[in-house]
């Protein structure tokens, strides 16, 4: 496949590269040019949030104020997130072969970021199903986590699923907060520390949907909501 591949882009030139890679592209093009200015945070975020999220630029100020006092952490959370510094767009085929190989290497990812992303999963679980005192409660995967096409820095994308009474607003203001309060027993009957804190936990109520980012054993994970009646959940 891959020599089929390089051999058509020999023959008709390599591909326009897609909207998505144009706004990269020039958000690292202006990002240089700006590198001799001091720009402050708000501006910075700005920028960043224009090439990338720019439904969520009514945000930045919100984000700013949660974290103040801590805006290199924001802008550095939000670049990882967001902002793929080798994204680059080939210009002749060898150098798309070399791509290719080179993105095909750094998609996997090593046994211990595996443990760990599934101990956040399992963690998060257990801890809406304590929020909801439901037992049937489920925290279900999606996107490239689930379908293992992810890269070692990807977030999780989660769905939280549960027959409760409870809404998506109370989940969006009150799971962060149960979650840096939340503590389990080890083997001992020991507590154990929590597993986050208030600054790993970033509601986002005008994302469609609204949606909870928090970070846990240094992964980040996009949390939904969802309440089912009427039906067993899977």
């Amino acid at each position: 496949f891959r020599s089929q591949f390089l051999y058509f882009i020999e023959r008709l030139g390599p591909p326009h590269p897609p909207l998505c890679v144009k706004n990269k592209l020039r958000y690292q093009k202006e990002r240089k040019k700006k590198k001799k200015k001091k720009m402050n945070y708000r501006e910075q975020l700005v920028d960043l949030y224009t090439a990338y999220r720019p439904d969520l630029l009514s945000q930045v100020d919100t984000l700013l104020e949660k974290f103040k006092g801590r805006e290199q952490e924001l802008l550095r959370r939000c670049r990882d997130r967001y902002a793929y510094e080798k994204t680059r767009v080939p210009r002749e085929a060898g150098k798309l072969g070399d791509l290719i190989d080179e993105l095909v290497d750094s998609c996997e990812e090593d046994s211990l970021t595996k443990a760990k992303r599934s101990k956040a999963v399992e963690v998060l679980e257990r801890a809406f199903r304590a929020w909801t005192d439901d037992p049937t409660s489920r925290c279900l995967l999606y996107g490239s986590v689930a379908y293992e096409g992810h890269l070692p820095k990807s977030d999780t994308d989660l769905l939280c699923v549960t027959s409760s009474p409870k809404t998506p607003a109370e989940f969006i203001s009150e799971f962060g907060q149960f979650l840096v309060q939340y503590r389990e027993q080890d083997a001992h009957n020991h507590q154990r520390p929590p597993y986050c804190t208030e600054a790993d936990i970033l509601p986002i109520p005008n994302a469609m949907p609204p949606l909870l980012q928090i970070r846990i054993f240094d992964i980040d994970h996009d949390v939904l909501f969802s309440r089912v009646v009427g039906f067993p959940l899977p």
